[in-house]
């Protein structure tokens, strides 16, 4: 999943050469630090959040883990026309939900909305950027305004959703209408058979699909 980056203060810094030729600054210690607290994890606030001291790519576990079920009486049940979901064409783990929601049939039961391809300071005093929705429908191809909640950034939703939330603002988010929550922020888990969109499918597609 893509994130927004925050402009960490980190004490111990290296300079580094990229692979595209630019500098760039890594903190000497990267570990993902777990809070003491049993109910409460420290969560990456950027991208190299996710690195160890080696460089290798530690991904942060998603925070919203939720799925859809088979089971009416369920909190997120299998029901055509509840589900939303936010993506973006340059997010690969989103585009891929994307691709299997139209695969699968499931056009019809779960609309979606595409945020702007390039990062934006969601505020004018923000100093991080990240994933924010078009003000108009012309304003960027292929993206368009959150209709629904009338949010500006992704992380308006995360804000929404939780309001001690405290990790990465990504996408895919599959949003439910009914409850103005999110379901799941994990894009392996939404694809899943036996998660979210598995159950729509089977109760909602198509016998052929």
């Amino acid at each position: 999943m893509i994130s927004f980056i925050f402009k960490p203060n980190y004490n111990n810094v290296q300079s580094t050469t990229s692979g595209f030729g630019l500098k760039q600054s890594h903190p000497s210690n990267l570990l993902l630090l777990l809070s003491s607290s049993k109910h409460t994890t420290q969560m990456a606030r950027s991208s190299l959040d996710d690195m160890s001291e080696s460089g290798t790519f530690l991904r942060t576990p998603s925070t919203f883990c939720n799925f859809i079920s088979r089971d009416p009486n369920s909190t997120f049940p299998a029901e055509a026309g509840r589900y939303h979901l936010y993506l973006s064409y340059a997010c690969p783990w989103a585009c891929r939900c994307l691709a299997y929601l139209n695969i699968k049939g499931l056009d019809k039961a779960i609309s979606f909305t595409c945020v702007k391809p390039k990062w934006e300071r969601p505020k004018d005093t923000d100093e991080h950027i990240g994933w924010v929705f078009p003000a108009s429908e012309t304003e960027e191809p292929g993206a368009e305004p959150d209709h629904l909640n009338g949010a500006k950034s992704i992380r308006e939703l995360y804000e929404l959703a939780s309001t001690n939330y405290s990790g990465k603002y990504t996408v895919p988010v599959l949003w439910d209408k009914k409850l103005k929550t999110i379901v799941s922020n994990e894009s392996a888990e939404i694809i899943s058979r036996e998660c979210s969109f598995g159950p729509l499918s089977s109760s909602l597609a198509s016998p052929d699909q």
